[in-house]
């Protein structure tokens, strides 16, 4: 009986992520179409709406190489910078964006533990250093939910991991679910917090 348990929870590991991508997919191209056929009446194309969401993100990608399209987001931007609640949110979802966007947009950062005490230990993100240099900001992301603390640690107390940013952010915030991670030397494979004493 415990075999069979088995065998059905691994199914649903397997599938439950499927449906849900599937179901936000849908969902979201559902949205997008209901959306054209308001604004051009009946026209009822399935995936239209998709399709044109991708050409106008393409075109804007496009225009963002221009300086003249440059100036015009860089005056949006300091004129949105002025609205307090607006700027923050703006602000934050532009950072993220640039961490998920190409690689040569996106802010520097090392994947570290951090040794909270002798056998307690966190995956996070350093992603800058204090005035004085001697401490360094380290984000701990929540497993489960967006969010999270940025913390200045003592740069005695942080190490860096053999594993890149995405790699310490999809572990931290799957609760260390995702798979083996190795640890700062390479040598060893670690199920749990990379580098925690056993």
């Amino acid at each position: 009986m415990k075999r069979h348990l088995t065998i059905l929870l691994q199914g649903l590991a397997l599938t439950i992520p499927v449906i849900v991508t599937l179901y936000i997919l849908f969902a979201t191209v559902s949205w997008l179409d209901g959306s054209v056929r308001e604004a051009f009446g009946d026209l009822n194309i399935p995936g239209l709406g998709l399709i044109l969401a991708l050409v106008i993100l393409y075109s804007v990608g496009l225009l963002s190489h221009f300086l003249l399209f440059r100036r015009f987001v860089d005056v949006a931007e300091s004129a949105i910078g002025r609205v307090p609640l607006v700027k923050t949110v703006y602000g934050s979802v532009r950072d993220l964006m640039g961490f998920l966007g190409p690689k040569q947009n996106r802010p520097s950062g090392v994947a570290v533990r951090v040794n909270v005490t002798e056998n307690a230990h966190m995956i996070g993100v350093r992603t800058t250093d204090s005035e004085d240099g001697t401490r360094s900001a380290v984000y701990l992301p929540f497993s489960y939910m967006l969010g999270g603390f940025l913390v200045f640690f003592p740069k005695e107390r942080i190490e860096p991991v053999d594993m890149s940013v995405e790699e310490a952010l999809k572990f931290a915030i799957t609760g260390g679910m995702g798979g083996g991670v190795r640890d700062a030397s390479g040598e060893h494979e670690v199920i749990d917090i990379p580098g925690s004493k056993r």
